[in-house]
């Protein structure tokens, strides 16, 4: 499946290009441990190119505060 999306013609690769330091500041407040770091930071970048982490992972909303204009940048998927 990895290798179909990376194939698609809409596929765009985003390189990290900041550190975990920067953060946006309302991401950075709400990281509890090390097991939310990697979300944070896939989220952050979804932000920052205005696009939006799909994950199966209803925790990754609690790295925004409630009313968060960035939660339209989280797709939360069902699995079937």
């Amino acid at each position: 499946m990895l290798d179909v999306n990376l194939g698609a013609e809409n596929h765009e690769f985003w390189p990290l290009e900041s550190g975990m330091s920067d953060l946006l500041p309302e991401l950075r407040q709400r990281v509890m441990g090390h097991h939310q770091l990697a979300d944070a930071v896939l989220l952050d970048l979804a932000i920052r190119r205005t696009g939006q982490l799909a994950t199966f992972d209803r925790r990754v909303e609690n790295l925004l505060p409630p009313g968060s204009d960035h939660r339209r940048a989280i797709e939360i998927l069902k699995a079937e």
